[in-house]
């Protein structure tokens, strides 16, 4: 009895130890997968939080549901089995509690990487954006400025009233100004003579000529050429960008002055922000010697614009990172704003201009959302230290089912099993796919589809000609072949080509059999390992480290090979206690047996 007691105590231990560890596998994928989910199912960010909240609710409750039944289920199979914990079944909790702290600190560094990535992406589409509006409303007003150089009426006109004296001329130029400052957007505009001189306005002219003004003056004097003064500060406070535009007569030439207000249009443009942030901000900047300056108004510094300057040395500071060319344009710059606040952001050159700008959120806003995200990684793996705990003193009560249970239990496992299976071909990352002996898909998985842009529909029931061209259809016909006469499983590394770009694909084939074990077809599972090839060159500077822990590796290989095969020995006994009982053994050894039985005849002959 004893013995037999101290078998049932191995049962139960071992199946404790499966049953915790298809929990917290269970878990793991739960906290992995479910953010991918939710992700594709709402673009809302409102929707997508109250939706991650209710998810970690539904997991609570169900595997609190889950624990409950089982509790209830193991109270009553047998109330009089004593509970003891020993030293191995307290090591085994203590293994077991070890493996989910490992998960839940991967699933919150996922979640880390995860919202950086979340962060990183957004940060992108707005400066993508800003940068392209700035750019195209830059080329904009140059077009405006030329077309306003080749329209003759402006130079008829200025000759007719200073060769003339017609005041009908100066009326008339007056007026096409003024039209033209109010069809355009222009805050000003301003004609100056062949020297220099000021003589008409319209709109709000500046009461002083500002120096760039004057500096850009002098350059069209001398090469009769278009020209942009700006943006500066005028000493009136008001932020300008003008364009100075010869009215190309004589030399020296008249300019009409195109001024434009920033704060009319950019700056309005800079300070919105697309979707809900407490610290999104966008920045505007350029080198001006040895400092950064700011060209627009910032959400935290209203007066920035032409006058808020930090020095380029400043080694954390975002900007000057990009200034000194230490951070590269489209990815993610960490380090100070102009606040001093730790914060990230990503950095678009404006074309055509020595200007920047950089689209930054605070790295505390960035770290909110990992941190909920982590916060219920850890509740998840709390509980799963409860329920590790519990099952370990409950499932030891438990030593037999019935027959019927066992029969009604295992249709349940395959149905739920088969369904688990498409569930797992649909959202695996893999493309899977099936052929029937005559090379027409029978299946065809989300990511085989999202591979090749093709839908289940339009590929189940035809062959690879509607994938691939002609001759990569042949080649990859041809190989299927092979592997269905062959009967053997290949592996191919295949370049293919997705979204107009050279993917590489790592590629098994297998021979799908019926029943009788009879080719029926052949399955596939393709991985896209582009990646991996990129990073060989990285990998194998990694084979030195590789090789110095091998020597670690093989000490713990062979301390785990005595491990299996003392757990090898267990299976038997446990087997050969099913037998006794009148059960089915749990553990399929007979692939040993075989093998032991054919090292015995080898060694007979």
């Amino acid at each position: 009895m004893t013995r037999e007691r101290a078998r049932k105590s191995h049962i139960s231990r071992g199946y404790i130890l499966y049953i915790v560890l298809v929990y917290a596998i269970f878990a793991a994928l739960w906290i992995l997968l479910s953010d991918k989910t939710l992700e594709w199912l709402f673009q809302d960010t409102a929707n997508l939080t109250l939706a991650s909240t209710l998810k970690g609710w539904v997991f609570v409750v169900v595997t609190s549901l889950l624990l409950y039944g089982l509790m209830r289920r193991l109270a009553a199979s047998d109330e009089s089995a004593p509970i003891h914990l020993g030293g191995r079944s307290l090591f085994q909790f203590l293994l077991l509690a070890g493996l989910i702290v490992l998960l839940a600190g991967a699933g919150i560094s996922l979640m880390v990487q995860h919202e950086q990535e979340k962060a990183l992406a957004r940060l992108q589409v707005i400066a993508d954006l800003k940068s392209r509006q700035i750019s195209d409303w830059r080329v904009e007003r140059e077009k405006e400025a030329a077309l306003i150089q080749s329209n003759s009426f402006f130079t008829e006109q200025f000759q007719r009233w200073q060769e003339r004296d017609d005041q009908r001329a100066r009326d008339a130029l007056r007026a096409r100004l003024e039209q033209m400052r109010g069809s355009h957007g222009f805050s000003a505009i301003e004609l100056f003579d062949p020297q220099g001189r000021y003589l008409l306005g319209t709109g709000a002219v500046p009461e002083r000529t500002a120096p760039d003004l004057l500096t850009a003056l002098e350059q069209v004097r001398r090469d009769r050429q278009i020209h942009q003064a700006g943006p500066y500060r005028h000493p009136d406070g008001t932020t300008h960008l003008d364009f100075v535009v010869p009215l190309v007569i004589a030399q020296p030439a008249p300019c009409l002055v195109l001024h434009i207000d920033l704060a009319e249009w950019l700056y309005p443009v800079l300070q919105t922000w697309p979707i809900p942030s407490d610290t999104g901000d966008t920045v505007l900047f350029r080198r001006d010697g040895d400092q950064v300056q700011f060209l627009n108004q910032l959400r935290h510094h209203p007066d920035a614009a032409m006058n808020f300057r930090l020095p380029l040395g400043n080694l954390a500071l975002l900007s000057a990172q990009v200034l000194r060319g230490e951070a590269r344009q489209g990815a993610l710059v960490k380090g100070l704003d102009y606040r001093d606040e730790p914060a990230i952001g990503v950095v678009r050159a404006i074309a055509g201009t020595d200007w920047f700008l950089l689209a930054k959120v605070d790295r505390s806003e960035f770290l909110y959302g990992a941190i909920e995200g982590s916060l219920w990684i850890g509740l998840a793996g709390l509980l799963a230290l409860l329920v590790a705990g519990a099952g370990l003193v409950m499932l030891r009560q438990r030593e037999q089912l019935l027959r019927a249970e066992s029969a009604r239990q295992a249709q349940t496992d395959r149905l739920h099993a088969l369904k688990l299976l498409g569930a797992i071909v649909d959202a695996s990352e893999d493309a899977i796919f099936a052929l029937d002996l005559d090379g027409r898909f029978i299946l065809f998985n989300r990511a085989a589809q999202q591979f090749t842009g093709k839908t289940a529909e339009e590929v189940l029931g035809q062959d690879e000609r509607v994938l691939f061209p002609a001759a990569k259809a042949e080649q990859m016909i041809a190989a299927n072949h092979q592997v269905m006469t062959e009967g053997v499983h290949r592996i191919f590394e295949e370049v293919i080509s997705v979204a107009g770009s050279e993917r590489f694909f790592h590629t098994g084939k297998g021979p799908l059999r019926d029943e009788r074990g009879e080719v029926m077809g052949l399955y596939g599972v393709s991985r896209d390992i582009t990646e991996r090839k990129d990073f060989e060159v990285t990998l194998q500077r990694q084979t030195e480290e590789l090789a110095q822990r091998n020597e670690e590796l093989e000490r713990f290989n062979r301390a785990t090979v005595g491990r299996e095969l003392d757990m090898i020995e267990l299976k038997r006994q446990i087997n050969t206690l099913s037998r006794q009982l009148g059960q089915e053994p749990p553990y399929p050894l007979n692939f040993l047996d075989n093998g032991m039985d054919r090292q015995s005849e080898g060694r007979e002959s």
